[in-house]
Formats: C-alpha cells, structure tokens, sequence
C-alpha cells in the first residue's frame, strides 16, 4: 500500500531496519507519548485522502543521520567490549606471567629450604656423632680416672710397705750394731759365719 504523498524508497537492509527499531526505541525512551484522539475508520484509503494534511515524511538525509549514530552508538559498544577483552586478555597474561615468577620463585625457595633441611639432617648426625665420640672420652676418662686412684692406692699401700720396711732396717741396723758392741766387750771374735745351716762354727776366744 502507497500512501499519497509519501516519497518512495528502495527497501531497507537488514542491519538499516536493526538501526531504525533502536533509533525508534531510544526516540521513545527521550520524547515522552503524545496523545492522538484519532477514530478508527474502515476506510483507509479515504482517510488519507482526507487527512493527508496530517501525513509527515522523513527526509532520507535524517534516516541516514540516525543509521549513522546508531551505527557509531553500536561501534562504540563493540569497540568497548573489545577494548574489554582486550583488556581482560591482557591482565591475564600479565597475571599469568606473574603468576609464572611467583611459582618459579616459591620453587627456588622450596629447592632452598630443603637443601637447608638436609644441611641441618646431616649437621644434627654430625653432633651426634659428636656428642657420642664425647661421651665415649667421658667414659675412658673415667675409667683412667678410677684406675688412677687404684694405682695412687697401691702406690700409697707400697709407700707404706716401704716405710714398714725402712723401719725394720733400721732397727735391725740399730740390733746389729748393738750386738757388735757387746761383742766387742766380750772379746769375742767370730769368724766363719756359716753359709748353710749345717755348717760348724768355731768360737775362739782371745788369750786371756
């Protein structure tokens, strides 16, 4: 159906008539409804005819005007939603890169500590064996120390034995010399002691 008056136009593509319904609906959502008092009439021809003063026609330069803002308006979403991915790829790239150093790193640190660990393993067997070579000494000391007092006793009791004998030497030294003199007050002379027990003695007394 052609309305009189109206201009012509070639039909519209697809993604003209997707940017005229939002040209549309953003128009509704700023300019508030107007109300028309209109009656319905079966005849439509004749209410054209009659009410064509009431008719308005866009111009083409004004549809066009709004394909190109809708266009621009759903470029500027596209360009944000990639300049959104490209962000987001971009921060999980970085993240991941971090997150790369932050593994190497706490696996260094992992190699670190369990070097120290083994280090400190091996320095603990080496107190040990330490500490049980010390107690070994400990146990030869005291071992040198009780058989050191069993020589100082024994060299003490020798002492003492020793002593004991002096002692009696020199008694006996003191006897012997004693029975010199009363040998000597006797005139007595003694000669050939003997070697064995059976062996004679001669006593020869001096000429009185």
């Amino acid at each position: 159906m052609i309305l009189k008056g109206a201009r012509t136009s070639p039909p519209l593509a697809k993604r003209q008539v997707h940017n005229f319904v939002l040209t549309s609906v953003l128009a509704m959502q700023s300019t508030p409804p107007q109300k028309i008092k209109c009656m319905s009439s079966p005849d439509l021809h004749h209410e054209i005819d009659t009410t064509n003063n009431f008719v308005t026609c866009r111009k083409r330069k004004e549809m066009d005007d709004i394909s190109e803002h809708s266009m621009i308006f759903s470029n500027n979403i596209l360009n944000e939603k990639y300049i959104e991915k490209l962000v987001t790829n971009w921060v999980r790239f970085v993240l991941s890169g971090e997150l790369t150093k932050i593994t190497d790193a706490l696996t260094n640190i992992q190699l670190a500590v369990a070097g120290i660990i083994s280090d400190n393993t091996a320095l603990k067997n080496s107190l040990l064996e330490v500490n049980n070579k010390l107690i070994d000494i400990d146990n030869i000391l005291c071992s040198s120390e009780l058989r050191q007092d069993s020589f100082d006793a024994r060299i003490k009791g020798l002492e003492e034995k020793i002593q004991q004998f002096s002692e009696r030497n020199a008694d006996l030294e003191n006897k012997l010399s004693s029975m010199e003199q009363q040998a000597r007050g006797n005139n007595l002379e003694i000669s050939n002691l003997p070697e064995k027990k059976k062996a004679k003695i001669f006593v020869k007394r001096p000429p009185t």
